[in-house]
């Protein structure tokens, strides 16, 4: 969820000499722990209706909870409170099997959803 902008600044010194500057940056929100779960992300049904969304969790960087949101696009087009599921605590194990396990119902059968579970940091 990187975002990247163009910037032009202008400005004059106390001389009144101008210069101009211009520039690409990318910006990182600093809630946003650089690591992902996506590799260990999985879905199984539990009904026509509903599934369980399962993921290690992150272990290499702070994180204070996941959110996660769901869409019909795999381009998720409408990130936001349409998209919202829920956010759930972050729980510390030293158990290499552990997981991160959540029930995601109420869905409509027939339909494709996706799912995004982002690692949040709270303390950043």
């Amino acid at each position: 969820l990187h975002r990247k902008y163009s910037v032009s600044v202008r400005a004059r010194n106390a001389n009144v000499e101008g210069y101009k500057f211009q520039s690409t940056i990318e910006i990182l929100p600093a809630d946003l722990p650089s690591v992902s779960v996506e590799e260990t992300l999985k879905a199984t049904s539990a009904t026509a209706s509903a599934i369980h969304l399962e993921w290690r969790p992150v272990v290499s960087q702070p994180v204070s909870f996941y959110k996660v949101d769901y869409a019909l696009s795999p381009a998720f087009p409408t990130l936001g409170s349409q998209s919202f599921f829920g956010e759930f605590a972050h729980e510390s194990s030293t158990d290499p099997l552990h997981r991160m396990r959540v029930s995601v119902t109420e869905l409509t059968h027939g339909l494709a959803y996706y799912f995004l579970v982002t690692p949040r940091n709270l303390n950043a």
